[in-house]
């Protein structure tokens, strides 16, 4: 198949859009360039082309100017900072809170929902959140702490399952290896 010249610069970056080789810096960059060389005639023409929406890619230009004090967090991190409204000196807090928290999305999701209904605690439930994630204790055993502190210790055919609260045990569980899934759905539960 022979592509036409006039769609080359469409049809690559279609292709490197679905393989997700362009960094952020990237695709805006490329966007902003075949809107300029009239290849699209908007923003809002590449946006359908590609299949996003243009909130979407205008919430990853904004997130893009924290990108250099965000050192190694993902675009989609900034990009969740950027969407909570605060100004920009909270934002600015909230970058250097998460740079080495490394929280799963749902968890930095949930801490700037709380940071947007009280900015001024902003340290305290991040630090919070960072505290209840799951933490290698030794080679068996892992721990997160909230209310009450979860150790799940891996035996030779079980897995212990412990809650605690402050140095009294509350319950105690041991679960077969084979079934960890029910590990698994008690750890999302907690």
């Amino acid at each position: 198949m022979v592509i036409p010249a006039v769609d080359i610069p469409r049809q690559s970056l279609a292709i490197h859009f679905s393989q997700d080789d362009l960094t952020p810096e990237e695709v805006v960059v490329m966007v902003e360039r075949l809107v300029e060389e009239e290849v699209f005639k908007s923003v809002e023409d590449v946006c359908r082309y590609l299949g996003v929406s243009k909130s979407w890619y205008f919430a990853l230009k904004r997130a893009m100017k924290h990108v250099e004090r965000g050192g190694d967090l993902p675009v989609s991190t900034l990009e969740l900072v950027e969407r909570t409204g605060l100004d920009e000196l909270k934002k600015q807090e909230l970058v250097e809170l998460l740079k080495n928290a490394q929280l799963p999305r749902d968890v930095v999701r949930e801490a700037l929902k709380e940071v947007a209904e009280n900015p001024g605690e902003a340290a305290a439930i991040v630090e919070r959140h960072i505290l209840s994630m799951p933490k290698h204790v030794s080679d068996n055993t892992v721990a997160a702490s909230g209310r009450n502190t979860y150790i799940l210790r891996r035996e030779a055919n079980t897995v212990e399952f412990t809650a605690r609260s402050q140095n009294q045990t509350l319950w105690t569980v041991k679960i077969p290896l084979q079934d960890l899934h029910v590990v698994r759905r008690l750890w999302q539960q907690i």
